[in-house]
């Protein structure tokens, strides 16, 4: 009889634990783990004072890196990127700037694509207090942005897009170009962010009411047996 109380509330324990663990799973995340990280730092100066271009570039990875360039005529242009990836989050921060000094222009960008390996959420961050002539951001072709316009400047400030990202390759551009005024050279400081989580991936809605079930049967059929053996509840 002990062995057979036993082995009623094994099975009891068990229907009541794997139902949990069912549940449990609906609200668990698997983390997008970005992979593959690989891209491209690029800033190009144009000076009409010595007129010349003078382009830079360099390869992005994981971690944290920059290109920058100085001009004959004092415009400049940098590039700083910091990539960092954990179980179920990466952030990708990418600092611009860019001055078209006496005359001249400045350009800097990026080029960054990655992988996650399972379904995720961005969220995407323009944070420009300056803008130059424009300053852009994308992601899969998700647009944001900032352009100056002669008449009606925009003011600076900070734009914000979210979205879902599905297993795979993705690209993430942003770049900022600061030109001159009719009076005066444009100035760009500004960082563009895109933050990436592990998305939440539900049971199908079946499973909990079928849990519900589950957990009836098991309780029933407990009930059945304690009454058949006359074992008391307590």
């Amino acid at each position: 009889m002990r062995q057979l109380v036993r082995a009623s509330t094994g099975i009891f324990a068990a229907s009541i634990c794997g139902v949990a663990l069912l549940i449990a799973c609906g609200s668990a995340s698997a983390g997008p783990v970005l992979t593959g990280v690989s891209g491209t730092g690029h800033v190009h100066l144009t000076d009409v004072i010595d007129p010349h271009d003078s382009d830079k570039q360099g390869p992005i990875t994981a971690g944290t890196s920059s290109v920058e360039l100085i001009g004959f005529s004092k415009e400049d242009a940098s590039v700083r990127w910091d990539i960092s990836s954990e179980d179920s989050i990466g952030r990708l921060a990418v600092d611009l700037h860019a001055f078209g000094g006496l005359g001249g222009s400045g350009l800097a960008e990026a080029t960054i694509r990655f992988t996650v390996d399972s379904p995720a959420t961005y969220q995407l961050v323009m944070n420009f207090p300056e803008y130059g002539t424009r300053s852009d951001a994308s992601i899969d072709g998700t647009k944001l942005g900032f352009f100056y316009n002669f008449q009606n400047p925009e003011p600076g400030g900070e734009k914000m897009a979210t979205g879902f990202l599905a297993a795979g390759e993705h690209e993430f551009l942003a770049s900022t170009f600061a030109g001159q005024t009719r009076s005066n050279p444009l100035l760009t400081n500004g960082t563009v962010t895109l933050n990436v989580t592990a998305a939440v991936i539900p049971l199908p809605a079946a499973v909990y009411p079928g849990g519900a079930v589950l957990i009836a049967m098991a309780v029933c059929g407990w009930r059945r047996r304690r009454a058949l053996w006359n074992i008391p509840c307590s």
